[in-house]
């Protein structure tokens, strides 16, 4: 994905603060959610108790419902004989995206 640039300037409204991570992470549209050539892969960058900030190539539109799969940090997902990786399952809806930046803010559901 390239080197991503961590200094949103938008209006600030998180009501918990949020700690940077580095997580990898699968997305999809809730409507989607079988058609797996619809998923895109993402990088968590910050969370709170309430949401997360990530990047991706393709974004879903504002008040979208996403879901999200995560694996333990350190985990290659991608590994065909991987076959017993454990997924945290995240269910959010798309509260801001920037296009240019390729990111937005996801609130969980």
């Amino acid at each position: 994905m390239g080197t991503i640039n961590l200094s949103y300037k938008g209006e600030e409204r998180r009501q918990e603060p949020r700690r940077e991570v580095d997580l990898t992470v699968l997305i999809v549209r809730q409507n989607e959610l079988y058609r797996f050539s619809s998923w895109v892969e993402g990088r968590i960058v910050d969370a709170s108790p309430k949401g997360v900030r990530v990047f991706a190539p393709n974004l879903p539109q504002v008040n979208e419902s996403i879901e999200m799969f995560c694996a333990q940090p350190g985990t290659n997902i991608f590994l065909p004989q991987n076959n017993n990786v454990q997924f945290y399952r995240m269910k959010g809806k798309v509260v801001w995206k920037d296009k240019k930046t390729s990111q937005m803010g996801v609130v969980f559901i």
